[in-house]
């Protein structure tokens, strides 16, 4: 699954039907802290930091030899972890970034964040 780390990463880029935007920082103040950064384990989200900005990802196995170098900010509920491992069985290609070679959709899987109502963050 996803390799080479076993994890569905998407980006947060705006579309082109979205305002133009920044990518949001790799880091920010409040991702301080060893709650911030627990261990990952299947079905956690996090950032993916990088040069472009963070990207989300979610884990699909856990991922001990990460140590705790990941800001964690939510987790998809067990039973809604089938959506995920049924987005998994979609077709891919190989892509070369760089030292990496990574499975990638043939198709984009496009999706968008909202709050829920109630939640406080």
């Amino acid at each position: 699954w996803g390799p080479p780390y076993a994890l569905l990463q998407g980006s947060l880029m705006p579309s082109a039907a979205d305002e133009p935007g920044e990518r949001l920082p790799a880091k920010a103040e409040a991702d301080e802290g060893p709650k911030a950064h627990p261990l990952i384990r299947r079905g956690m989200l996090a950032w993916a930091g990088g040069r472009g900005g963070a990207d989300p990802f979610i884990a699909l196995a856990p991922h001990p030899e990460w140590g705790h170098g990941h800001v964690v900010w939510g987790e998809v509920v067990a039973e809604d972890m089938a959506v995920v491992d049924a987005l998994m069985r979609r077709p891919i290609r190989n892509e070369s970034w760089g030292t990496i070679t990574a499975s990638v959709f043939e198709e984009a899987v496009h999706f968008s964040l909202q709050a829920l109502e109630g939640a406080s963050g």
